[in-house]
């Protein structure tokens, strides 16, 4: 957990995220997305992540066809998870 701390203070610093408030709201939903400092990829495999690149799902989502490879691309990274 303590590689996180250095870039953790930047990015609050960065966003404002400076009253004690703000800092126990960002560090619960960092804690409750990445769990608790464990995980930095989306946990889906492949199989997982790919159903959401096709059929009636797909186009739900406005997703755009299979063929392009982006689902990889924009899967959940990070300790907030981007997806």
């Amino acid at each position: 957990a303590g590689v996180f701390v250095p870039v953790l203070n930047v990015a609050m610093s960065k966003y404002a995220i400076v009253t004690k408030l703000r800092i126990a709201a960002f560090l619960a939903q960092v804690g409750h997305e990445s769990g608790q400092l464990r995980y930095v990829r989306e946990l889906g495999s492949d199989a997982y992540l790919e159903k959401y690149d096709t059929g009636r799902l797909a186009e739900r989502l406005g997703n755009t066809s299979e063929d392009d490879g982006d689902g990889q691309l924009y899967r959940g990274r990070g300790l907030i998870q981007i997806t």
